[in-house]
């Protein structure tokens, strides 16, 4: 498993690896339907006595004749250099790390070979193993920068030299997971700014289009919030989310509506108009199946499906009602009503609350299909009294009778319950109480708690920041 680059190396120079294979240093092999270049675990070891052609024994005394043998091979095959450095490399934890060093030092410090690795270095594959190549250096060399090491600065700028673009082309056709791979990688050799000033709007849609909705976002994270800091790069993805393949991404197995409410949650804290344009894209397609489809990432941070989809509808929409609406309307009443049976009565309660803000229509009807009744069943189950008056007063809007429901509280723990909402600052919940406490009380008992609702609360719930609620609050107060 310690030879992971060196096999994915190998499998590009098939020449090489079956030289390899008929010198008995590696041998091939399968488990899991993968294939495997093996190597011994003492293969540095095992190199040496290849080379040589003979049983030496591996032993400081005889290091001298080692590194001889060993220049002598890599100057007879140049492109075996990489592999050697390699195998050495590995062997920086084995119990012969110092005596590993002490070769690869010797190594490095030959004239002839060092011309042979810069010469070499710009055929090298685009990938990972540049970077490998300057660890090894670094490592020989005790160091833990390429700024502190002239050799590893020498083999850095020749291999930039040829591959700087060819290392952006791979990447700009690359997914999202395999630019997050190198990325830690790239930072150690490039100016990550820089490099990804090359990359268009159009190549982030591309990469957007070979990943999924979660490596999507984790690659915008690392952009935005991480140590990289590339803030021109997470504004050009936000640009070209929404003109990527959007119906491609939902449909996609691992797509959830957790996953994709995070997304746009990143995508706002670096620009309001493409996360509205984003969305909107969304409200064309019908996301039925995402808003039923369960979630483990979700189940694991305790949250329930209609927890998630509450969750969507009041955070991540609320600054593009229009849209809100047509991803509303877009939803299969089959799904609505399968989220209403899963639902406690608080969750039941506010999944209705935003059926009805957008179309009160699609409510009334739900409510009259044995909705209604299901939600009540549920609250005298559940028993939770702080939401009686709020669920009286929703059902009445969709047209439940609640004159023959008398609340089995006092005046005094009305407002009690009241006080409690408005300190709570559940502006919803109050004034759903209110619609309700105006059917079930004399006007005199209703004016009484109604004085509850001051000035100056009324405005808190007048600058609520979803628009389309603080007008459907708004003008139910009018009617109070």
């Amino acid at each position: 498993m310690k030879v992971y680059e060196l096999a994915n190396f190998l499998d590009d120079n098939r020449e090489m690896l079956n030289e390899l294979i008929n010198e008995g240093i590696v041998s091939l092999s399968s488990w899991g339907g993968y294939g495997f270049v093996v190597v011994p675990e003492n293969f540095a070891e095992l190199i040496l006595k290849t080379m040589s052609q003979k049983d030496i024994s591996f032993k400081e005394n005889e290091i001298l004749k080692q590194i001889q043998i060993l220049r002598g091979y890599l100057k007879s095959k140049p492109p075996n250099w990489y592999t050697v450095f390699y195998a050495l490399y590995l062997a920086r934890e084995s119990e012969k790390s110092d005596l590993t060093k002490e070769i690869l030092i010797s190594l490095w410090d030959d004239t002839d070979i060092w011309k042979i690795v810069k010469k070499n270095v710009k055929n090298v594959p685009v990938g990972r193993m540049p970077f490998f190549i300057i660890d090894r250096l670094l490592w020989s060399e005790g160091m833990s920068s390429w700024k502190r090491s002239p050799k590893a600065t020498e083999i850095r700028l020749c291999y930039l030299k040829y591959n700087y673009k060819n290392m952006q082309d791979k990447l700009k056709s690359s997914s999202a997971t395999t630019i997050m791979k190198y990325l830690p990688l790239l930072s150690r050799i490039v100016n990550l700014n820089r490099f990804f000033d090359a990359f268009e709007i159009t190549d982030y849609k591309r990469i957007i289009n070979l990943s999924t909705i979660n490596t999507i976002r984790r690659l915008f994270f690392s952009f935005h919030e991480q140590n990289w800091n590339l803030p021109s790069a997470a504004k050009k993805i936000a640009e070209a989310l929404p003109d990527a393949d959007l119906s491609r991404l939902i449909s996609q197995e691992n797509t959830s509506l957790y996953r994709l409410g995070g997304l746009i949650g990143n995508v706002m804290q670096v620009d309001c108009s493409a996360t509205k344009r984003f969305v909107e894209k969304l409200s064309e397609i019908n996301l039925s199946d995402l808003f039923s489809r369960e979630d483990s990432i979700a189940e694991e941070k305790g949250l329930t499906n209609v927890e998630v989809v509450n969750h969507f509808l009041s955070k991540w929409l609320t600054f593009a009602p229009d849209a809100r609406k047509r991803i509303v309307d877009n939803i299969r009443d089959d799904v609505w009503l399968d989220l209403f049976q899963l639902a406690s009565v608080e969750e039941g309660l506010y999944l209705l609350w935003h059926i009805y803000i957008h179309d009160s229509g699609k409510a009334k009807r739900f409510v009259k299909n044995r909705i209604g009744n299901f939600l009540f069943r549920k609250y005298v189950k559940e028993q939770k009294e702080m939401l009686f008056l709020p669920l009286l007063g929703l059902l009445f809007l969709c047209d439940f009778a609640i004159h023959n429901i008398s609340p089995s509280t006092s005046i005094t723990e009305i407002k009690h319950m009241l006080m409690q909402l408005k300190k709570e600052r559940k502006t919803t919940l109050f004034v759903l109480a209110l619609v309700a406490l105006k059917v079930k009380l004399s006007a005199r008992q209703f004016e009484d708690v109604r004085k509850i609702l001051d000035e100056k609360f009324k405005k808190f719930i007048q600058s609520a920041p979803d628009l389309q609620v603080r007008e459907v609050l708004s003008n139910l107060m009018k009617n109070l």
